[in-house]
This record gives C-alpha cells, sequence and structure tokens, in this order.
C-alpha cells in the first residue's frame, strides 16, 4: 500500500501530461493537530468535492499529516484543482496546521513560503539554503 498508492497517483499524472504538458502533479503535505484529525480530514474532503477534481487523501493519520493529491483529467480541472490547493492550503494555516509538513517545499509549492513564514523566518530559511548551495557548489 506504501508504494502502490503513490505509484497510481504517478500513472495517472503521467496520462494527463501526455495529453497536454501544462499539467503537473499537485499535491499538498498537509498537517495539523493529532486531536483535531476529523476537522482537518473533512476539510479535505470538502476541498475536493467543491473543485469537483478527483483526488486521494492518504498518509499518517494518527499524527495528522496528510497528503491531498490532486489528479486533474485536463487542464481545465488542473486550473481548478491549482486553486482548490491554494485556498486549502490558506485555510490550514489559519487553523494554525502546515501546509509542508513532511516533504519539503518544492519550486512549485515556494509561494507558500511567503503565507506561512514571517519575514525573518524566510530571511532565515534562505541563509540556510544559501549555505548548503554553497557547499555544493564548491
Amino acid at each position: 500500500m506504501r508504494h502502490c498508492v503513490p505509484e497510481k497517483i504517478n500513472q495517472h499524472i503521467h496520462a494527463a501530461q501526455n495529453k497536454d504538458p501544462r499539467i503537473h502533479k499537485l499535491a499538498l503535505d498537509l498537517s495539523g493537530p493529532p486531536d483535531q484529525y476529523e476537522d482537518y480530514y473533512d476539510l479535505y474532503q470538502k476541498t475536493l468535492c467543491e473543485c469537483e477534481v478527483r483526488g486521494t487523501i492518504c498518509g499518517h493519520i494518527l499524527e495528522n499529516r496528510l497528503h491531498v493529491n490532486f489528479l486533474p483529467k485536463d487542464y481545465g480541472e488542473f486550473e481548478r484543482a491549482a486553486d482548490a490547493a491554494s485556498r486549502l492550503s490558506d485555510e490550514i494555516i489559519k487553523l494554525g496546521g502546515c501546509p509542508c509538513a513532511e516533504n519539503g517545499i518544492g519550486k512549485i509549492k515556494r509561494p507558500l513560503l511567503k503565507k506561512y513564514l514571517t519575514a525573518k523566518e524566510q530571511a532565515l530559511q534562505q541563509t540556510i539554503t544559501d549555505f548548503f548551495l554553497t557547499l555544493t557548489t564548491n
């Protein structure tokens, strides 16, 4: 199960990319307080239903650290999913959760940092990133 779900998600995304290369994997790695699991899960389900794009919700249930994957069939669905993902991230931040819990932020979701981190935290994050970049370029 641990590997089967991500493999199926990636297969779906690759098939959609073959039809339209503008489509890419659109997934969120969200977390919240474990005692609020049901509220967070209901929000994830509501978001998927409202944007009318198929998706998956899976992950570390006992820790309330879940992965929400949108599975668009075409670019129109992709755009709706991207909008829904942005709104969902905003809502998670308002609830005190984290929109980038386990797997890092990546290039695509980098704008989330501006919503989630203070200016001071962003500067510190950039300092750390710059440090590691100097290690890999020397």
